[in-house]
């Protein structure tokens, strides 16, 4: 079975998906990681390929920004950039899945 599994945000959001990846991959599943590329070292040391989307420069950008002490200001934030992804996640997905 083809696995392909989305992650975005931090490493508290991305790790877990590498692992669930990595065992997917451990039960004969061809699992692929779409992720940041600042995550491939990670990826590649759990074995499993991952598909960059978008840049490490925008990542870095994204979380090294002062965080905001209002709460709802920062998840805008984060909510933007993600939207920003989405197509590019999106335009992944279609190259990548085989029917």
């Amino acid at each position: 079975m083809q696995v392909l599994l989305c992650a975005a945000g931090s490493h508290g959001d991305v790790l877990p998906f590498i692992a669930l990846a990595r065992d997917c991959r451990a039960r004969g599943h061809d699992a692929t990681l779409l992720a940041n590329p600042v995550f491939a070292a990670h990826a590649a040391a759990a074995g499993v390929p991952l598909e960059p989307v978008g840049d490490p420069e925008g990542y870095r950008t994204l979380f090294s920004a002062e965080l905001e002490h209002d709460p709802t200001a920062a998840f805008a934030r984060v909510a933007a950039e993600l939207m920003a992804l989405a197509p590019h996640y999106l335009a992944a997905l279609r190259r990548l899945r085989r029917p």
